[in-house]
């Protein structure tokens, strides 16, 4: 104890030393990890993605797609797009970004042996040619006509730097993902084209930006910035009062904690920023899992949970109970009629043949109902949560296994392989955007494709593959609208996963802070070269 003691006061004392000479300090709450964006599957570490990797096209904080890193959002035509690169953006040591980056990142997305989220990012693209002589100018052949062709694009990484690493480890399964110079040398110059490089990084702790002075935009105007990783949501106030940070990421950040900050922020030397999100709460499902895959189960217990009672008690009413995954910031949101019901499911449990018993659980088989459980452990709101969904589905003889792990555990690494049973955390849908990652069944993540793909839930629906194709070849927007609600229907019918809360980010931003602007993910920040103090 007394060495554990000793250890927090150093580093205590240690960032507070750093406050002295880091003028912004951000605290996290959810454990990031590396900064390879062909890897990237942590919420918390694409949250500062937009301070040190560009990508070709972005979004404003209104969710309207814009060109980034590209000098203009091409048209597609047979099938062809000219992409230009900016002229003036170039690598944190100086080298020209050029479409032999961005060939390499669509080359290491679409490996079999990479771990992605998204596959389709990179098998949409069929080529990616250029000239010797114009390296900036890209002709990109894509496999179909979909109107999607310009967003949710493969980043560029530094060909003259991850070439070598990747021809070697390319051949084995996840080598690569493990020996990229953004895990073993995530210092190095040349490896960022955002206008902030990493000069320290210590995985579970912090790292350090300072200015990329090879970035083609406005000169960053914060000459430093810590990101420090604080695991205990409690122990946030704390950190602010002595000062150790002076901002608060929205990845992670508590939305009972963050209501309690706005409340006494008019005496402090910062305050809570709220963002209406397209992020939800959910429940998540393992359609693998042999209980859960009887629909009947799943609809008894998506019935079982009193979303406004929750959302009263813990929320103070002030974020909504959700009966759909569409956001209420969607021009296709609707309300939905709520579906708590007790009666109805106790019935079809019954029908499922789980039979109430003289024990504490129901019984089929011999074998209790009872289910593995996981959320982030440290983040005490969604522990408590966690425990209230227990105590819903306790009234219907249905028993749940707390095993918690850190959010980089579960949200990194189990969630993609599969390792649970129940799981609560957040996911958002963009606006017109494509749903293929999400709840197509060949984005499933298996051992086998080196655990890509966005579909943890290992959902498996013919009806849905259909109008996920539908929706992402259909260049109207007002029929793209009528297929999602299709989307949305059979989802919801087959009880693919139960939608908890809407959700609102948000932050703490220090008073001095000014030009701050979100991602429209609404736990990402954009824009940080705008940022300055005041």
């Amino acid at each position: 104890m007394k060495i554990l003691i000793s250890l927090f006061l150093i580093l205590s004392l240690h960032f507070n030393i750093l406050a002295d000479e880091i003028p912004l300090r951000i605290a996290v709450i959810q454990e990031f990890s590396q900064f390879n964006p062909i890897t990237l599957n942590l919420a918390s570490t694409e949250a500062f993605m937009h301070f040190l990797h560009r990508e070709m096209t972005t979004r404003n904080s209104d969710g309207k797609l814009i060109a980034d890193l590209a000098e203009k959002i091409p048209n597609l035509i047979h099938k062809k797009a000219i992409w230009i690169i900016k002229n003036k953006a170039n690598w944190s040591d100086g080298k020209p970004v050029t479409c032999q980056d961005w060939w390499l990142g669509w080359q290491a997305g679409l490996s079999t042996n990479t771990m992605v989220q998204d596959k389709g990012m990179y098998s949409k693209i069929e080529k990616i040619e250029w000239k010797a002589n114009d390296l900036k100018k890209c002709s990109v052949t894509y496999t179909n006509s979909n109107w999607t062709f310009d967003r949710d694009l493969p980043y560029p990484i530094p060909y003259h730097l991850e070439n070598d690493v990747f021809t070697k480890w390319k051949n084995q399964r996840e080598a690569y993902d493990q020996n990229t110079l953004f895990v073993t040398q995530p210092t190095h110059a040349g490896l960022y084209d955002g206008p902030y490089q990493i000069s320290e990084f210590k995985l579970g702790s912090h790292f350090i930006l300072v200015p990329n002075p090879y970035f083609y935009g406005d000169k960053p105007k914060i000459e430093k910035i810590l990101i420090k990783y604080i695991g205990e949501s409690n122990a946030i106030l704390a950190n602010l009062k002595t000062k150790s940070i002076n901002m608060i990421s929205a990845v992670g950040f508590p939305p009972d904690l963050a209501l309690s900050f706005s409340e006494t922020e008019k005496t402090e030397p910062y305050h809570v920023f709220f963002q209406d999100s397209p992020v939800f709460q959910g429940l998540f499902i393992n359609h693998e899992n042999e209980i859960l895959k009887d629909f009947k189960v799943r609809k008894a217990l998506s019935m079982t949970i009193d979303k406004k009672k929750l959302t009263d008690a813990f929320f103070n009413s002030k974020l909504k109970p959700a009966e759909t995954f569409i956001p209420p910031t969607s021009s296709e949101f609707k309300n939905l009629p709520v579906i708590y019901n007790l009666d109805k499911a106790k019935n079809l449990l019954d029908e499922a043949g789980w039979k109430v018993s003289d024990k504490k659980y129901r019984i089929k088989n011999g074998k209790e109902l009872i289910l593995d459980f996981k959320t982030s452990a440290g983040i005490k709101i969604l522990e408590t949560i966690q425990v209230y969904i227990c105590n819903e589905f306790a009234k219907i003889q249905v028993g749940c296994n707390i095993r918690n792990q850190p959010p980089r555990v579960l949200l990194g690494d189990t969630i993609a392989k599969g390792e649970f049973t129940l799981a609560l955390f957040g996911n958002s849908i963009l606006p017109d955007t494509s749903l293929t990652s999400l709840f197509s069944s060949k984005e499933i993540p298996r051992k086998e494709n080196s655990w890509a793909g966005g579909n943890n839930i290992r959902w498996k629906s013919e009806k849905t593959d259909q109008l996920l194709s539908q929706f992402d070849k259909e260049s109207s927007a007002k029929k793209r609208s009528l297929i999602l609600k299709k989307i949305e229907s059979e989802i919801l019918a087959e009880v693919a996963f139960i939608p908890i809360y809407h959700r609102k980010e948000a932050a703490v931003i220090p008073n001095n802070l000014i030009g701050l602007t979100y991602l429209s993910k609404g736990t990402g920040f954009s824009f940080p070269e705008k940022w300055s103090l005041k």
